[in-house]
């Protein structure tokens, strides 16, 4: 071979690579930002111990429960629905308080 095929195939094969190397790149970017976007941080305060709360799904929803929190999150497109806050009550004298 003479020098000029060489160094078309030199060039052919690192325009290749860089190519190649530069989608991946710009792949690895576009799953990381969307991941952000689809993921929801739920600070569980008693999760201290795995009892401290569980999962519950009716196949449309998923539930996490702790001590006096209810967590919706819609399994079908991942989005976080919100929360229910239960109040404990207690009785005093036959009577119901809210804490």
């Amino acid at each position: 071979m003479d020098k000029l095929k060489i160094i078309k195939i030199i060039v052919f094969v690192l325009t290749f690579f860089m190519v190649f190397v530069s989608c991946l790149i710009l792949t690895k970017i576009t799953l990381k930002s969307e991941q952000e976007a689809d993921f929801y941080t739920i600070n569980l305060e008693e999760s201290s111990s795995v009892a401290g709360f569980t999962t519950l799904s009716d196949g449309q929803r998923l539930y996490v429960t702790t001590k006096d929190k209810i967590h919706i999150i819609n399994t079908g497109d991942g989005r976080y629905e919100g929360v229910v806050i239960l109040k404990e009550q207690e009785r005093k004298n036959g009577q119901k308080e809210q804490k």
